[in-house]
């Protein structure tokens, strides 16, 4: 036996439907690949809704989530990491307000990134910091003290 999805048209066997009881053939009216793509579509859409509506929770579950692929051992957890977020507003070396808001697939020079301040691969709260992606771009893999040294240089140099 087969029906026909309402959704893409296609005739199907009743084995591509979900069994449902509350219709008369007991299958659904949606086919499964079908269903899979409304929500995959209605996931896509609440997640944007999401980031938008809390941008630091996003930002934090991302960059938590980027550095543990990423092999870095994390000692604290993505809600202690929401709560720094929640408390800066400015990056930490040169004082630019912070761009909370979501890109599409950019990185802005003040969007917020995650610092290991020692560069190590173990990360405690005590030894992150939140800056703008320019700061942290130019800091890179130094330590904080080799940063500052490197800018006494710059300005001892060029100043």
């Amino acid at each position: 036996m087969s029906k026909i999805c309402t959704t893409c048209n296609i005739d199907k066997p009743l084995e591509d439907f979900n069994k449902c009881k509350a219709f008369n053939d007991g299958r659904a009216y949606m086919c499964r690949s079908c269903i899979k793509e409304y929500s995959e579509a209605v996931g896509k859409q609440k997640y944007a809704a999401r980031r938008v509506e809390f941008p630091r929770r996003a930002w934090a579950m991302g960059s938590y989530q980027g550095h543990r692929k990423r092999g870095y051992e994390i000692l604290f957890s993505r809600e202690e990491l929401e709560a720094l977020a929640d408390e800066t507003n400015n990056c930490k070396i040169c004082n630019v307000k912070l761009n909370w808001l979501p890109g599409k697939e950019r990185t802005w020079p003040d969007s917020p990134t995650l610092d290991r301040i020692d560069s190590g691969k173990l990360m405690e709260l005590r030894g992150i910091q939140i800056l703008c992606h320019f700061c942290n771009r130019t800091k890179g893999e130094r330590t904080m003290a080799e940063f500052i040294q490197y800018c006494a240089c710059v300005v001892e140099d060029f100043g």
